[in-house]
């Protein structure tokens, strides 16, 4: 065989190099402290959505990741500020948040949705690394992300699940609670005028007969008053936000009354909410932590408050009662998962605390939806 053709023969297994790297030296010494530090730059970058930005937050450094899920080349990213990958999703407060965490020199973390350039939306587990000159002042900002948009696909999937269980459930309980009202309370209606009927004939005649049937009477009108009572629970609000302020009024002044606690309300005024399932988790959550207030804390005074900015529904409930314990359960009870489970299906979080001077604290944030007709009430 010729010299050329067992050269022919002798190819590399790939013509394909790796891109240089102008930031490394050419050669690196295995074992050495360059040499690690670009190992572990290779893994970084192997795994993760890596971006370096300067103090005013332009991107001085994109990886290959970083280029792939958001759709841009490494050239339409650098020289731009995040702001390209905005996806509106977040308010501005989210961000005045970040930028005031890292500027003193702090690492923030937190779960970011953003925007590719063709449109499409993502979501990333972020962690921004302030890197500190020698004032300990941020020099420049790296930030880590992890792509979670599947794991927040099927958690909004398993929400909007669960918020539909919720409307049908509540649907239910007003369908119940008006069959209590209308048919179960008429007929008891009819059964006392009958009974009033009967006392009136005797009434006279045979006056134990008599004292009977008023008796009887009585115990209907008593029925009638629980089965209203019972109805009225069941099926508490109208869906939009002065339903739930009616309620939340009439609802302090039953407290009162069947409890003999001091409850007071204070909502803001005017009071911008949004209509729909919104305000029944709200409602609810407010008699669960009313009620756990009362049995369990031993609660003699109890404030609801209610407040709303363009940007977040708060409701918080608070008690002089004994407090929770210092160390919770490992398993809170069925009332507490209940309200957290609804808050997290209205788009919230709940927040139980001890309050200083005795009893507890329950706070309910609610975040508006981006096209929440209550944000700009008419």
């Amino acid at each position: 065989m010729s010299d050329s053709s067992k050269l022919a023969r002798r190819r590399p297994k790939s013509s394909r190099k790796a891109p240089v790297d102008p930031s490394r030296p050419s050669r690196l010494v295995p074992g050495t402290e360059a040499w690690l530090l670009a190992q572990y730059r290779d893994a970084l970058d192997a795994h993760s959505i890596v971006a370096i930005t300067d103090t005013a937050g332009t991107i001085t450094f994109a990886n290959d990741k970083f280029c792939e899920i958001s759709g841009y080349q490494r050239g339409e990213l650098l020289g731009q500020n995040h702001r390209i990958l905005n996806s509106g999703h977040h308010s501005a407060a989210f961000f005045r948040n970040l930028w005031r965490t890292i500027a003193r020199g702090r690492i923030w973390k937190g779960e970011i949705q953003n925007r590719t350039k063709s449109g499409g939306l993502y979501w990333v587990d972020t962690t921004i690394f302030p890197f500190l000159d020698t004032r300990e002042k941020p020099a420049q900002y790296v930030a880590i992300r992890t792509d979670i948009t599947s794991r927040k696909q099927q958690e909004a999937e398993r929400l909007r699940l669960e918020r539909e269980v919720l409307e049908i459930s509540e649907c239910e309980r007003r369908h119940i609670g008006q069959d209590l009202h209308d048919d179960l309370g008429q007929q008891l209606t009819g059964i006392e005028l009958m009974t009033q009927a009967l006392e009136r004939k005797l009434t006279g005649k045979r006056a134990t007969e008599a004292a009977l049937a008023a008796r009887i009477a009585e115990h209907v009108r008593e029925a009638i008053r629980q089965t209203h009572a019972l109805a009225h629970g069941l099926s508490p609000v109208t869906l939009d936000a002065g339903g739930l302020v009616s309620a939340l009024q009439e609802f302090v002044v039953h407290v009162e009354i069947t409890f003999e606690v001091k409850c007071r309300l204070r909502c803001d005024s005017p009071l911008a909410l949004p209509e729909g399932a919104t305000t029944m988790h709200l409602f609810r959550i407010c008699q669960e932590a009313v009620s756990n207030a009362i049995r369990h804390g031993r609660a003699t005074e109890l404030e609801i408050a209610l407040t709303a900015n363009p940007e977040h529904i708060t409701l918080s409930i608070q008690d002089n009662g004994c407090g929770i314990p210092a160390q919770r359960p490992a398993s809170p009870g069925m009332g507490l998962r209940i309200m957290a489970y609804r808050a997290a299906v209205a788009g919230g979080s709940l927040v139980i605390s001890r309050r200083p001077g005795g009893g507890t604290r329950i706070l309910c944030s609610i975040v508006r939806a981006k096209n929440d007709s209550a944000r700009n009430p008419s």
